[in-house]
């Protein structure tokens, strides 16, 4: 039999915090540490009960001391911020330690910048080291990232490239866009670039000229979203197997293909991606059906189609696709498209 405390964590996951407040403040009053905690919670962010920074203090207080972590950790939070307290880096350290100690991550990341920027205790860069591994080792990017920085300036831990590739690599599998920031670039190794690129095609844009080859480029492509990383390939590499790839993912990476191999079967996968790519379809294969294709995936491709090919048919196709197309339609035919337009809604209107 469900309790009310096991209902009141069913309805606040499934965002249904008035219906859960009652029901966890019942069991915060039993002294169940998480459903404090959750109260606490919903007292600070105002879910389901208004907000109320200093009921959120008591109830995570209370959770804290019966050695919840993450409430623990979100009085550190609150103390560092000095939000809904006095700000007390002193008071921010503490808690953060005590949840750190049970081995909650974020509070073994936010615990080594205490030490590392003297916030609340001594600045120890050593140990700031010890629990950055400690969030890196289970996986905390920010950690990881620091770590591979720390390892490559030798601030708190001995200078060694090697591991400082080996956290770039971790951090960067998990975001890609953090290439960016890796320094020195002697450190953008091709291990790095390939992480990062097969985390985010994007990543690309911070991979250093020389160590984009065939695979790693391939690699960015075909990552979700990988046909905007397509303007990153040098030109050279933009093989015709590529160019396919880039503009399944992305249409308007046509725009990046080389013109000699813009064929009429890629600029139509290009058009049924997205309309718009009708923009650098070459004019010989911007036929009717083509332009319908297109408009009808977008309307604004409208605007791209030569003025000959805009028939009353293809108007209508890409007004109803966006109402906002009609200002690319020929002034002549603004009433006959309005008319066909009005008549096929109000055809679909009477069959529903």
């Amino acid at each position: 039999m469900t309790t009310q405390f096991e209902r009141g964590m069913y309805l606040y996951d499934d965002g249904k915090y008035e219906e859960a407040f009652p029901l966890l403040l019942t069991a915060a009053h039993e002294r169940i540490a998480t459903a404090q905690r959750r109260v606490g919670v919903m007292y600070y962010k105002g879910h389901g009960v208004a907000q109320d920074h200093a009921q959120a203090m008591v109830w995570l207080l209370k959770a804290a001391e019966q050695g919840d972590a993450k409430a623990q950790f979100n009085l550190g939070v609150m103390h560092s911020s000095g939000c809904g307290v006095a700000q007390d880096y002193i008071q921010a350290a503490a808690w953060y330690g005590k949840a750190a100690e049970q081995g909650l991550a974020d509070a073994q990341y936010n615990l080594g910048v205490m030490y590392s920027k003297e916030y609340g205790v001594a600045q120890n860069l050593a140990e700031s080291a010890v629990w950055y591994s400690k969030a890196a080792e289970q996986g905390d990017v920010s950690a990881q990232f620091t770590l591979g920085r720390r390892c490559a300036d030798g601030r708190g831990v001995p200078k060694d490239d090697r591991k400082a590739v080996e956290w770039y690599q971790k951090a960067v599998g998990q975001n890609g866009w953090l290439l960016k920031q890796v320094f020195p670039m002697s450190l953008r190794t091709p291990e790095v670039c390939l992480a990062a690129v097969q985390q985010g095609g994007f990543a690309l844009r911070y991979v250093p000229e020389e160590l984009k080859t065939p695979e790693l480029c391939t690699a960015a492509v075909q990552q979700d979203g990988g046909g905007e990383a397509f303007c990153y390939v040098p030109e050279e590499l933009r093989t015709p197997e590529l160019c396919i790839a880039a503009v399944g993912d992305h249409g308007r990476a046509l725009q990046y293909v080389p013109r000699k191999l813009r064929t009429r079967a890629l600029c139509l996968v290009a058009v049924q991606k997205d309309g718009r790519a009708l923009e650098h379809v070459p004019k010989k294969f911007r036929t009717p059906a083509l332009c319908l294709v297109a408009v009808q995936q977008n309307g604004f491709a409208l605007k791209f189609m030569p003025e000959a090919l805009k028939t009353p048919e293809i108007c209508v196709a890409a007004v109803q696709n966006d109402d906002e197309a009609f200002m690319f339609v020929p002034w002549q035919l603004h009433d006959e498209i309005r008319a066909a337009v009005a008549r096929k809604a109000n055809a679909a209107s009477s069959t529903t």
